[in-house]
């Protein structure tokens, strides 16, 4: 710079985390802050000037989006990061993470995601909970060798579907049965809400028949 002349503003500087809020002189190598510079300010002697920068906060708002639970809201600088998610329950569900959008069904974050320098962002932050409700198996076993008939896929508290009955030659169906309810011979009730995995099995009773003799004009003996 010419002596008694002005100098150009320099492009502003960027640093993630912070806002530039101009250029100014400081007495002890940019410790102390002291003017803001006036770029129409003739120079007349070598000068340093510093950048001031000013730490972004960011402001997140959570919304359970179902649960009963309740989330306060973080407010935290750059300088507080890392910055870790809560997590949330709900019964029936698992909780896959947060999003911007309250319908979403895919987690933009996913449960305990970590804000950093990396994926830093300033400003309000509306997040809501996203939830993936519970499914149970429930297997219908039809025979000795464990060959599964069908397999349903239970929303947590919904109901099972019967199946329709199976048949075995020589045998009467005559219901599906769990195993493992206590002795097993109690029979399955359809209208029981799911909570877990299911394996019931068939019951099959032998097929009775009557074999008759006809003494076709003899005579009985006894």
């Amino acid at each position: 710079i010419v002596h008694h002349e002005t100098a150009s503003e320099p492009s502003e500087p960027s640093r993630t985390g912070y806002d530039f809020e101009g250029w100014y002189t400081s007495s002890d190598d940019g410790i102390t802050l002291i003017d803001k510079f006036d770029f129409s300010t003739a120079i007349t002697g070598d000068l340093t000037l510093y950048a001031k920068w000013k730490v972004q906060y960011l402001t997140i708002h959570f919304d359970s989006n179902g649960s009963e639970e309740s989330v306060e809201a973080i407010n935290a600088s750059f300088e507080q990061i890392p910055i870790t998610l809560p997590l949330v329950s709900r019964e029936g569900y698992y909780f896959t993470g947060w999003s911007e959008s309250a319908s979403s069904e895919i987690a933009e974050y996913f449960a305990g995601y970590i804000i950093n320098e990396e994926n830093w962002q300033s400003g309000t932050l509306n997040l809501y909970a996203v939830w993936e409700i519970i499914k149970f198996s429930v297997d219908f076993v039809w025979n000795e060798n464990g060959e599964i008939l069908e397999s349903q896929f239970i929303e947590y508290g919904k109901t099972v579907t019967q199946p329709t009955a199976p048949s075995r030659t020589g045998y009467i169906f005559a219901g599906w049965y769990d195993p493992f309810n206590g002795s097993g011979d109690e029979e399955f009730d359809f209208s029981t809400k799911v909570y877990t995995n299911y394996y019931l099995h068939a019951k099959w009773l032998p097929e009775k028949l009557t074999l008759t003799f006809h003494a076709n004009g003899g005579v009985n003996s006894m």
